[in-house]
């Protein structure tokens, strides 16, 4: 397999979060700009930027379903500003 360009990755990752933002927004209810903040400064946006990690290749929902954990995670610590998933009691 020919080896991506730093370039190509770049903009691979980027492209990533846009979607797994765009995906965990829709799946919370809330428009991207309340989510994408919040994305960009946590552990998983690390994680997707992270090369030797390489989530940026599991795709935009393995991004999303990483950021609602981590997200979940921090509600239940009680360290989150983010908003939260709505119940579907």
């Amino acid at each position: 397999m020919a080896e991506l360009k730093k370039e190509s990755m770049e903009m691979a990752m980027d492209m990533v979060a846009a979607m797994g933002v765009e995906t965990y927004a829709r799946r919370i209810c809330q428009p991207v700009s309340a989510v994408l903040l919040d994305f960009l400064q946590s552990n998983t946006a690390e994680m997707l930027y992270d090369k030797e990690t390489n989530l940026w290749a599991e795709g935009p929902e393995c991004t999303a379903d990483e950021y609602e954990m981590e997200v979940a995670g921090m509600k239940l610590s009680g360290r989150s500003s983010m908003p939260r998933v709505p119940s579907m009691a």
